[in-house]
């Protein structure tokens, strides 16, 4: 079975996703130069959307606080991905005019490692 995209996914899963999806990638456009950045908010955001079934303004705090849990304790988690998610909600709530609520963009607070010495001169 082939791979379906997050956006795919969306637009066939998410209700209200289809009608909002062209104006927010052309609202992206008009407010980034690069394309990638365009691409990763629309995928972080399709990604969302498919994960709650629904748009982001339609999801809970405390649906929002423990999705966001979720992602900074696994293990693997990554910065760019957590930043990703982040931005993509803040654009999107930006693109309906609304203050997205402080559980749905909270700072990142994975524990800093100290770096291995790589020789014993350093």
């Amino acid at each position: 079975m082939p791979r379906t995209s997050f956006i795919t996914r969306a637009i066939q899963e998410v209700p209200g996703y289809a009608p909002i999806y062209e104006l927010f990638r052309k609202y992206l456009e008009n407010n980034y130069g690069s394309q990638g950045t365009v691409e990763d908010y629309l995928r972080s955001h399709a990604k969302l959307c498919v994960h709650f079934g629904r748009l982001p303004q339609l999801v809970t705090i405390p649906e929002y606080v423990n999705y966001c849990h979720d992602i900074c304790k696994k293990e693997d988690a990554s910065f760019s991905t957590y930043k990703l998610i982040r931005y993509a909600v803040v654009q999107y709530f930006e693109f309906i005019n609304v203050t997205p609520p402080k559980a749905a963009v909270p700072r990142w607070h994975k524990p800093e490692r100290i770096p291995e010495t790589l020789n014993v001169s350093e």
